[in-house]
Order: structure tokens, then sequence, then C-alpha cells
């Protein structure tokens, strides 16, 4: 990662930073825009740089759930 031997994009290095193996794919989503954390991962799963830990369908991306307002 530190010689940038991939052609990421800003968005994609940063998601690859992010992901630790511990975080979701709901919570790297707050660290990104809607819309652009699946291309991102899908991406970065192709090139080998991340794997899939999920065991079922619940892993998967969920739609982001609006605050609730006092």
């Amino acid at each position: 990662m530190a010689g940038r031997s991939h052609n990421l994009s800003a968005l994609q290095r940063r998601v690859l930073i992010l992901v630790d193996g511990k975080k979701t794919v709901n919570a790297l989503g707050a660290f990104v825009r809607v819309g652009e954390l699946q291309c991102a991962l899908d991406h970065l799963l192709r090139e080998g740089l991340i794997e899939s830990t999920a065991t079922d369908a619940s892993d998967s991306l969920q739609a982001p759930v609006a605050p609730v307002l006092p």
C-alpha cells in the first residue's frame, strides 16, 4: 500500500485504509458519500486487496438509517 503500486483513486485508498477486519460495511459507510462505498469495495475485492468475511446475506450493504429527531 505504501508503494502505491495499485492504481487506486483517493476514495478507494481511503476505504482500503479504513478496512480493519472489524468494521462492518455499514460502519464503513459513515466515512464516504452515499452510493460510493459498494463500488470502492468491489474494486478492492477484484484487485485482491481485501476479502469478504460475510457469512450470510445479513452482512451485505444496508441502506443508511436516518437519525431520529426529538
